[in-house]
């Protein structure tokens, strides 16, 4: 069965499977599902990071987990909410965006690497 389930204004498509006499956590009949047919989403949605504070040229990190890939190399011109890292927290891929436009001057982490929230992640010009 597949359900559409929205966190904080995230919509996810996601797969649920009914086993054969499983009963609910809370002791009740399940609650009455709706089938209609929902598009399924290519790519987690983006997460845009937000500079520390204003006029500092930095993205950080807007949670803690692992660089899966860097979109972006020093000397790349971006603009904003363009992908720029891919992570993963809590076993999902998460997204990290540019919040300004300009071009990356240093990019600090690399593939594998674990990160922290507020964690610098590139510097721009």
């Amino acid at each position: 069965m597949r359900l559409r389930i929205t966190i904080e204004g995230n919509s996810y498509d996601v797969d649920v499977e009914v086993l054969d006499g499983a009963e609910s956590v809370s002791g009740g009949s399940p609650a009455p599902v709706s089938r209609a047919a929902a598009p399924s989403r290519a790519e987690p949605p983006a997460r845009t990071a937000t500079p520390v504070a204003d006029g500092d040229k930095a993205l950080r990190s807007p949670i803690a987990g692992t660089i899966l890939k860097v979109l972006a190399k020093p000397g790349d011109v971006v603009t904003v909410n363009q992908v720029v890292f891919i992570m993963e927290a809590m076993k999902m891929e998460t997204n990290v965006a540019s919040p300004v436009a300009g071009k990356i001057r240093q990019v600090h982490v690399s593939g594998g690497e674990a990160v922290k929230p507020g964690q610098l992640l590139l510097e721009y010009d």
